[in-house]
């Protein structure tokens, strides 16, 4: 079938296979090499990220537990402790139930928005200590995020909370939270070592109407070095989402967020929708790489099952792990290089259609010689020896 086909396309499909082979094998090779390249930059930059949110988030929670010794060692606490316990002790066996009434039910601010009331005026030690040391404690919770702040007597009466919820003037050895985690940090700090700190992990609280809380605990001692208390944090949610949750650096597909040793949410995630704390679950695989002490970056499903580069850390605090993972959607991160793919396969047929039409010229140049030397040759076969032979003196 081949002897039927012009030489002229027989040179041009030669240079023509040459051509396509080569552009193939080159752009191949090249779109191989750049999409290595753009994937070991984005995992070098979500490496990078990843370590700068866990640094961040570590540094968050060590501002939280120098601020739990400021405020454990701070003369203002120990007094409001004093005074709050002295009122405490005048009101009787009805503390709960009048402290919850004057300060909750009765309290004219709507819900949420209990800790607005400076005191109640029923003229008691109690309500003096209040106005006395109510703004004190309300105003260093608002400056730095906190959600509530507990000074506890070391029977485990609940004498002063901030917020004022249900937990508030409580017993939290014998009441009906004390099986809570506010119940266990409380224990902790009371039977611990002088400047002793514990730290619960977030769970769901009954006072805080089921949403996620996490404490910290210290003991608090006198000016002769007795313990006579406890001062406890319930952590800033609104705060760990902002350290964790920051969008600058990362693409519209990009996230980081915190999880716990269960694999569950322990900061919103950018995707997850709202109230994902403790309600949405990572993957195991991303669970073990975080938790891994070398391998820290793979491609994997991520929560929403999105295909991910996925860079993670961990940090320990106080006994708790919590694992940090920094992503990014697969098809995102390689959108340059299929840019890159596309644009190869552009010059690759560019370069066909340029150097096929040179690669034309070319045979018929070569062609068109043999052809009339062969018509020659044929013409003098047949009997014809006067013909002309054409190009005797080319060099070629």
């Amino acid at each position: 079938m081949l002897n039927r086909v012009s030489i002229t396309y027989k040179l041009l499909g030669l240079v023509l296979g040459a051509v396509l082979v080569s552009s193939l094998a080159s752009g191949f090779m090249a779109s191989q090499q750049s999409s290595e390249a753009i994937i070991a930059q984005q995992k070098q930059s979500l490496a990078g990220f990843a370590e700068a949110r866990a640094n961040a988030l570590e540094d968050y929670l060590s501002s939280i537990q120098i601020d739990l010794d400021t405020v454990a060692t701070n003369p203002e606490t120990l007094l409001a402790l004093e005074d709050f316990q002295a009122g405490w002790d005048e009101l009787g066996r009805e503390q709960t139930e009048t402290l919850q009434h004057l300060y909750i039910t009765a309290n004219p601010n709507p819900l949420g928005e209990k800790h607005k009331l400076d005191f109640a005026s029923d003229g008691s030690a109690y309500s003096e200590a209040h106005a006395k040391h109510h703004q004190w404690f309300r105003e260093f919770l608002e400056a730095r995020g906190y959600y509530d702040i507990f000074l506890f007597s070391l029977e485990g009466d609940l004498v002063y909370t901030v917020f004022k919820e249900l937990d508030y003037a409580t017993n939290l050895r014998t009441g009906e939270y004390r099986a809570t985690d506010l119940g266990n940090a409380f224990r902790n700090a009371a039977s611990g070592a002088a400047g002793s700190v514990s730290f619960f992990d977030f769970a769901p609280y009954a006072p805080s109407h089921g949403a996620p809380a996490s404490f910290i605990s210290t003991p608090l001692q006198d000016a002769n070095g007795a313990f006579i208390g406890v001062l406890a944090f319930q952590m800033p949610i609104d705060r760990l989402n902002h350290v964790m949750g920051m969008e600058a650096g990362l693409t519209e597909t990009g996230e980081a967020y915190a999880f716990g040793e269960n694999g569950l949410l322990r900061t919103q995630a950018r995707f997850a929708g709202d109230g994902a704390i403790l309600n949405t679950r990572v993957p195991d695989s991303l669970l073990a790489h975080a938790l891994s002490e070398t391998d820290h970056i793979a491609e994997l499903d991520d929560y929403h099952n999105v295909h991910v580069i996925a860079a993670t850390e961990h940090l320990d605090f106080h006994g708790v792990r919590w694992g940090i993972a920094v992503t990014e959607a697969l098809d995102a991160a390689m959108a340059p290089a299929y840019r890159l793919q596309w644009q190869i396969a552009g010059l690759a047929l560019l370069s066909v259609v340029i150097i096929g039409g040179l690669g034309l010229w070319l045979a018929r140049r070569v062609a068109r010689p043999l052809q009339e030397i062969c018509a020659a040759t044929e013409t003098i076969g047949s009997g014809q020896f006067d013909t002309d032979v054409p190009y005797q003196t080319a060099q070629d």
